[in-house]
């Protein structure tokens, strides 16, 4: 049997953003949102194994320890309103 792997790395999001709160903020105990990324700004197929979020060194993520990070999919571009957010109970964990 003969099994063929690759793997992409992409890169997602503002390079230059100063926001801090997105898309956790790690200034509390609790957050929640949701962030759309077109497939066509992936520009990989495949199977998502895994990602990683940078912030800048200001950034205190002492209460950032326990984060759990949920994937779907959605035909929507934006979230017009917090109501057009995707239930949660409809994404993944990918366990």
């Amino acid at each position: 049997m003969l099994v063929q792997s690759s793997f992409s790395q992409v890169t997602l999001g503002e390079q230059t953003s100063t926001v801090s709160f997105l898309p956790v903020y790690p200034y509390y105990g609790y957050t929640y949102s949701q962030s759309i990324y077109q497939a066509s700004s992936i520009g990989a197929s495949g199977d998502i194994t895994g990602f990683t979020y940078h912030c800048t060194s200001s950034v205190d993520l002492s209460l950032s320890n326990d984060w759990g990070v949920y994937i779907g999919h959605t035909f929507q571009s934006i979230f017009s309103t917090t109501s057009s957010w995707i239930d949660i109970t409809t994404l993944d964990t990918g366990h």
